[in-house]
């Protein structure tokens, strides 16, 4: 699975999904079923060398494009 060649677990007292990636050192926790490992370091950390190189720059940029829409309705809906 790629997910551990992106990111090693880092067992911490009461948080057992937390990862950190190797190259960036950027850390995710709390994990739902389904979220996508490329998608969410996309999210949180779209300056990470290795995300970069993997996915490209258009990738990275439509991830946080659609994570902008996505406020833009939240706060509409307020």
């Amino acid at each position: 699975m790629l997910f551990g060649t992106i990111f090693r677990f880092i067992h911490v007292l009461g948080y057992s999904d937390n990862c950190k990636c190797f190259f960036c050192d950027g850390g995710l926790r709390n994990w739902e079923a389904g979220d996508d490992p490329w998608q969410e370091h996309a999210r949180w950390f779209p300056q990470c060398g290795f995300l970069k190189m993997c996915k490209g720059e258009d990738y990275i940029q439509s991830i946080q494009d659609r994570l902008a829409e996505v406020w833009c309705l939240d706060c509409l809906a307020e």
